[in-house]
């Protein structure tokens, strides 16, 4: 069995140089290549903003992103339930009440699911407009493990559905078709190939699908660098310092950037200046790849598989080959890496019948990827010194459509601070992003997506120290500007 760092080893390589020691300027800092990442520097750059993106490890093999499972749902937070009472909640707190608290909540909520749709339509124009060849395909089916995780499933998704947004749908044969299928448990076996009675049924999101996550980020970041965006690997963004109304970025290799406005993504928003703005633990992913035997069927119908546990099972189908992830660990190690493999494997054989002839020689290849688990409140964004410092960090499951479309939502609104509208529609346009933006300010993250009892468990630790930087780099002279 081989054991790899990284999804899509035959991708190949995007290194760019270290910035150590460099002294740069730019009008928008990334900190994080990432899907997130990535996204607000193509926003950006298609406005003409002169644009720097900084990633603190090895490009594309390191980043959450690069790692991820390679799948893109319509996604919520929480149980939609749960997120209705939470932000009427925070209504009432502001002194709205009753019928009207609900309703704001429910307004709420249905502009935080058509974000999440706009992302998984946004990973396909990025892979079409770019030619990234990253195997995008829709259609993720979620199998539910008991008939009350079903029930749960279906209520989320009629909500959806009375939410409107079939009208983002493509148009077929002259009308848009449902962007979700519920499928009963026999439905779900034959069509997919899992064993009888495993699953109690399952739901089809058609906005959803399944990509190759390292092919897309490589093939995207080579394709921003000739458009203008810089690289650099090996930099990490530790520092902030204000000073004649200039922003200074000090990054851990002695590089000094000069940025109009900082965006940092996903994993770089915890700390910044020492301050701790959330809580978040690390977990191991692991993920397993298989050929298929001969004519099997497993996943013909759809390429990505995901069901209601917690952790929960996933697999992805690629051609013959069947990625498989259904175990997390806090640390890991190559004896680690094998026994998970091999357990994986079998419980892959509990969930597909047609895999009961492999062993495990047939593993062609195993890899755990770092997964950051946030555990505090925090909003998914936070603007601070007059918006000149943005942060976003998502949930790590359904995290890629949202990681997308709030990157592009940033990389959006920067222009508003750098430069005037080119006219009245580009102004009605920015408000609108800004509106948009405004929701993930106030909209809380919780545990995760599935809140599942490994991670409430892990909220009872002790917080991690808050990070000690250089006095020196750390005064922020002016906190207005």
């Amino acid at each position: 069995m081989r054991q790899s760092l990284a999804y899509d080893e035959d991708v190949g390589e995007f290194s760019p140089p270290s910035a150590t020691n460099e002294n740069l300027t730019c009008d928008f800092l990334v900190a994080g290549g990432g899907l997130s990442g990535l996204s607000a520097a193509d926003a950006a750059i298609r406005r003409g903003l002169n644009v720097v993106v900084i990633e603190k490890g090895v490009y594309g093999k390191e980043a959450a992103s690069g790692l991820s499972a390679g799948q893109f749902l319509t996604g919520w937070a929480k149980p939609i339930d749960v997120m209705i009472t939470e932000l009427a909640q925070q209504d009432m707190e502001k002194g709205v009440y009753g019928v009207q608290a609900h309703r704001r909540a429910e307004r709420r909520v249905r502009a935080f699911l058509r974000r999440t749709v706009e992302g998984c339509q946004q990973l396909e124009e990025l892979d079409h407009d770019y030619n990234l060849r990253a195997s995008v395909q829709h259609g993720a089916c979620t199998a539910a493990i008991t008939e009350a995780d079903m029930a749960s499933l279906e209520a989320a998704y009629r909500f959806m559905e009375k939410s409107n947004l079939r009208a983002l749908m493509p148009l077929a044969d002259k009308r848009r078709p449902p962007f979700f299928e519920i499928l009963g448990a026999r439905q779900l076996q034959r069509r997919y190939g899992t064993a009888e009675g495993f699953y109690a049924g399952g739901v089809i999101d058609r906005f959803g699908g399944s990509f190759r996550p390292r092919k897309f980020l490589i093939g995207l970041a080579r394709a921003l660098r000739k458009r203008g965006v810089r690289f650099f690997q090996h930099t990490e963004a530790q520092a902030l310092d204000f000073a004649d109304h200039q922003m200074t970025v000090f990054c851990g290799n002695g590089a000094t950037i000069g940025a109009n406005t900082l965006f940092m993504a996903n994993a770089y928003a915890r700390h910044i200046n020492g301050d701790a703005l959330e809580r978040a633990i690390f977990e191991y992913d692991y993920v397993v790849e298989v050929e298929l035997p001969e004519g099997a069927k497993t996943l013909m119908a759809g390429s990505v598989l995901s069901d209601t546990r917690d952790p929960c099972f996933y697999a992805r189908r690629h051609g013959r080959r069947l990625y498989m992830g259904y175990e997390e660990t806090a640390e890991t190690s190559p004896e680690i890496m094998r026994d998970v493999a091999r357990r994986t494997l079998e419980e892959g054989k509990r969930v597909f019948p047609a895999l009961g002839s492999l062993g495990d020689r047939d593993i062609k290849n195993a890899w755990s990827g770092r997964v950051y688990y946030t555990l505090d409140d925090y909003p998914f964004v936070e603007r601070r010194h007059g918006g000149r410092v943005i942060t976003f960090a998502a949930p790590s499951d359904h995290g890629n459509s949202l990681a997308l479309r709030i990157g592009q939502l940033v990389g959006n609104v920067v222009p508003r601070s750098t430069s005037q509208p080119k006219n009245e529609a580009d102004e009605r346009q920015r408000r609108r992003n800004a509106e948009q933006l405004r929701l993930f300010e106030s909209f809380p993250k919780g545990l995760r997506l599935r809140p599942g009892r490994r991670y409430q468990e892990a909220a009872f630790r002790d917080p991690e120290p808050p990070v000690v930087v250089s006095p020196a780099k750390t005064s922020v002279r002016n906190r207005s500007a």
